[in-house]
């Protein structure tokens, strides 16, 4: 009997050690890089690079130039996606119930959009080019 219970002492001890956590090893984290100035060399300049920043207008666009008007949408969206492409700010403005303009820019006042006009129209193919005042 005594063996016994030493046998299922053992046995119990065994056991328990076993349920205890292993410890997991840490990941390894590389240490930044730290670089001073007095390690850079001296005969070299330092150059800094400035980015121009442009102001963001938000301006009602009241007038714009018309370059079509089309009774369906799908050829509409075919002319302002071709503007798009040559680098115009095209966009499509209802007109009344069925007709879609295609605009190639749009302007805030009626003196730039004139002066945008006489420019366009100077432009082969762009003669019949003309000014559109939205009621927006």
């Amino acid at each position: 009997m005594k063996t016994s219970s030493i046998w299922l002492l053992t046995t119990l001890l065994c056991i328990i050690i076993s349920c205890k956590e292993k410890k997991q090893p840490l990941p390894l984290v590389e240490a930044p890089v730290v670089v001073e100035k007095d390690t850079l060399p001296e005969d070299e300049p330092v150059v800094e690079i400035k980015e121009e920043v442009k102001p963001i207008r938000h301006e009602v666009q009241n007038y714009f130039l018309i370059a079509g008007c089309f009774e369906y949408k799908e050829n509409a969206d075919k002319l302002c996606n071709k503007l798009q492409k040559e680098g115009y700010d095209s966009k499509i403005i209802t007109y009344f119930e069925n007709l879609y303009l295609v605009s190639y820019d749009g302007f805030p006042t009626r003196k730039e959009g004139l002066q945008a006009l006489k420019e366009i129209r100077k432009e082969k193919g762009k003669e019949k080019t003309w000014l559109y005042k939205s009621e927006y």
